[in-house]
């Protein structure tokens, strides 16, 4: 998890995104009013990733006004074009995002986490990526061992939203954040997917 802060001006965006990318992007131009993958990937701290890529593009823009949104995406390249439409976020409190968060899409969530028992908060089991003979190989772990967990609020009494990082992480702060990730799923013992239990993995977060 990231903390990353917010674009004020469009000005401030254009500056940062059209960069010309990684030295090694060598068809990528900064300064040439064109906005690559490559270049949002620089920024966001990814390589290949299209999804964070977006997530992070999502979150750096959200505090701009629509207008200045409309000028950032018009000078998208195709590519990313096509990856925004696939990965855009979806912007909700914790209220809407239970309902409204589709599994294995972006979200961003505003509000402000509480560190749970996360034992009792979120039992079951994530997957997780390793390499067994240099093949990544998806396994089941506790989600508990993986991740610190949070209940996120928008107001007291408001209904609560699941939120998880890695334990490695700084813990989140107890104040006002926009917190973005990807909607995850929990398995049981057995290997089935709990539908009533869903959590935002958190990958980036601003304090508002």
């Amino acid at each position: 998890m990231k903390k990353t802060g917010t674009y004020k001006s469009v000005t401030e965006a254009l500056k940062a995104l059209d960069n010309g990318g990684r030295f090694y992007n060598l068809f990528t131009s900064g300064d040439d009013e064109v906005i690559s993958l490559a270049e949002v990937g620089k920024v966001a701290g990814v390589v290949v990733d299209r999804q964070k890529s977006i997530l992070f593009l999502d979150l750096s823009i959200s505090d701009l006004g629509q207008k200045e949104i409309d000028v950032i995406l018009e000078k998208m390249d195709s590519s990313l074009q096509s990856a925004w439409q696939k990965y855009k976020s979806g912007k909700f409190t914790p209220s809407e995002a239970v309902a409204g968060a589709g599994m294995s899409s972006n979200a961003i969530i505003t509000g402000i986490p509480r560190l749970t028992d996360a034992r009792s908060a979120l039992s079951g089991f994530v997957l997780i990526s390793i390499l067994v003979n240099k093949v990544p190989v998806m396994m089941p772990v506790p989600i508990t061992d993986e991740y610190d967990i949070y209940e996120i609020r928008d107001e007291a009494g408001s209904d609560a939203f699941l939120i998880a990082h890695s334990r490695s992480e700084e813990k989140l702060p107890e104040k006002a954040i926009k917190a973005a990730g990807v909607i995850k799923e929990i398995f049981t013992e057995e290997g089935e997917t709990d539908p009533s239990k869903k959590f935002l993995e958190v990958l980036y977060y601003s304090e508002v």
